[in-house]
């Protein structure tokens, strides 16, 4: 019976032992969790303060502005935070999340090789649609309006009564939006500096020079064996896909 006694003692003491075990490793893991969330609001807090005090280079550096985005959407930041009272006030109250801005600027980004950073909208949502499936065109538009106020060289041209994403490090001129409205009225997808002259009414000085502006931009592409040559815009060979 003596046995017997301590064995269920002994039983009993393992349990007692499972148990201490169990809750300090409740105890620390809680402790883990809270430290890490205090590591992260001070990580939020340093983030916020960055874009207060870089607000310029944030709205004039594409590179830093695409970094500091990037590190707004693993800290769960509102990247409009950087923006002042007032820019914020002009916002919709329902703000896209830092993931979709993230999300927006990687797929323009996808093409920007191809396209020269001129995206058609319907484009960009089919995209978007392959990564989240309840994405509108008007959370795109929201999205873009608030990477507008971050800075300069994302927008929302109208041309030919169609929408595209521009996605730029500086804006278009206004010439060069101008003949790119022509280029997409005229259904082609390319253009030359005399139907320039005679749609627009311009110089031959001033169609070619805002040519070698698209051309600088990456938006459009020459074809110098065509005589006159002629300027290829991609981004309207996507048209279709609105």
């Amino acid at each position: 019976m003596r046995r017997r006694g301590a064995g269920i003692a002994g039983l009993q003491r393992q349990a007692q032992a499972k148990e201490q075990y169990r809750e300090a490793g409740y105890a620390l893991a809680t402790s883990q969790f809270e430290q890490l969330n205090a590591q992260l609001d001070l990580f939020r807090t340093h983030l916020t303060q960055f874009s207060q005090n870089h607000q310029l280079t944030l709205r004039k550096d594409p590179v830093v502005r695409a970094r500091f985005l990037q590190l707004c959407s693993l800290l769960d930041v509102d990247p409009l935070a950087v923006v002042d009272a007032t820019s914020s006030a002009s916002l919709s109250q329902k703000s896209p999340r830092p993931q979709l801005i993230m999300q927006v600027i990687e797929a323009a980004s996808s093409s920007r090789h191809y396209d020269g950073g001129l995206t058609p909208l319907g484009t960009l949502h089919d995209r978007l649609l392959l990564k989240n499936q309840g994405v509108t065109p008007d959370d795109i538009l929201r999205a873009i309006e608030a990477l507008n106020v971050l800075g300069a060289g994302w927008e929302v041209l109208h041309l030919g009564g169609n929408q595209y994403i521009q996605s730029l490090p500086s804006l278009l001129s206004p010439d060069t939006s101008e003949a790119l409205s022509l280029i997409q009225s005229l259904g082609q997808g390319h253009v030359n500096a005399d139907q320039l002259t005679s749609h627009l009414g311009w110089t031959k000085a001033r169609a070619m020079a805002c040519m070698e502006d698209a051309l600088r931009h990456g938006i459009c592409w020459v074809d110098d064996v065509a005589s006159p040559p002629q300027y290829w815009v991609p981004a309207f060979s996507l048209q279709g896909k609105y």
